[in-house]
């Protein structure tokens, strides 16, 4: 995804997404709660995000809503948690994302990937 910002402090909270086939779609949030730091113009690579979704032990914050239960329980969207990940793929996906987006053929990119996921920071998130 790339979206446009003006120099500043910003939060990335996470990632919102819905999965099924109708009549059952599920509706996910995959946390991410990181800080981000925009200090000029330009395109940067903020790393790989991969959310995979696991049975919740104990506590753990839920992949998404309790309703519709059904819905959301097929899916394992309210009886799953995230396990996420953020990856340095730049060379391979900058590669892709110029080969698909002629606008960036000849533009320079920023490496910026994003720390590393915070489990125990969007865990207090969730419980508050």
């Amino acid at each position: 995804m790339s979206f446009r910002l003006k120099p500043g402090e910003y939060e990335i909270l996470g990632v919102r997404a819905a999965a099924g086939v109708f009549p059952v779609v599920a509706h996910f949030f995959a946390p991410l709660y990181t800080a981000l730091r925009v200090q000029g113009p330009g395109v940067y690579y903020l790393g790989q995000m991969r959310a995979t979704v696991r049975e919740r032990q104990g506590d753990e914050f839920r992949a998404g809503p309790m309703f519709p239960p059904v819905h959301q329980m097929v899916a394992g969207a309210s009886t799953g948690t995230f396990d996420v990940q953020i990856l340095d793929e730049q060379a391979r996906d900058e590669r892709l994302f110029r080969s698909r987006f002629e606008q960036l053929r000849a533009v320079p990119v920023t490496a910026a990937v994003l720390p590393p996921f915070d489990r125990a920071k969007a865990q207090d998130r969730w419980e508050k």
